[in-house]
């Protein structure tokens, strides 16, 4: 029931994608057949069967970037900070409105994806010799450059590390 709720949810997310849908017990087999960039995962009451899928899924090297969003019926805040623990990447309630449900969802693909670019971008750079593949530092050739344009990016302040919270009133 729940799968059949969320699937015409996120069938408007985008037409290229493929929703598979799954039980605990045969979810690594599925995912191992269709390699999902992302999976949500029902959690009712069965709190441990949940861990333990998520570790399973976490353990197996070829699924580790794979973005987990947990779906639950009920906040339970010890329960979602041990899910973040073990390694997903966001949750929403089952009850939640069709533009939460694609915007976590839509997150989720998007970090996947900037996973995937990292992981290229580095290993291009240990092809070009810029991050030595055994000690994953800069090689000595190219620390001072990195180290250089790091300060040059910081004194421009092109990034800056910053949250704010903004509230009609400071007592809100």
């Amino acid at each position: 029931n729940v799968a059949e709720a969320l699937k015409p949810k996120l069938i408007l997310l985008r037409g290229i994608d493929k929703i598979s849908i799954a039980q605990y017990e045969n979810a690594i087999e599925q995912i191992k057949e269709h390699s999902p960039d992302t999976v949500l995962v029902y959690c009712d009451n069965e709190i441990e069967k949940f861990i333990s899928l998520i570790r399973s899924i976490k353990n197996n090297e070829k699924f580790q970037k794979t973005t987990l969003l947990l779906v639950s019926k009920e906040f339970n805040q010890d329960f979602l900070l041990s899910a973040y623990d073990e390694g997903i990447s966001d949750y929403f309630m089952l009850n939640a409105s069709d533009a939460e449900i694609l915007m976590r969802t839509i997150w989720c693909l998007e970090k996947n994806t900037l996973t995937n670019t990292v992981e290229k971008q580095n290993s291009l750079l240990i092809d070009l010799n810029v991050v030595d593949e055994k000690t994953k530092f800069y090689s000595a050739k190219y620390a001072e450059k990195v180290f250089n344009n790091e300060l040059k990016i910081l004194r421009s302040n092109e990034i800056k590390a910053t949250m704010m919270l903004i509230s009609p009133k400071i007592e809100a």
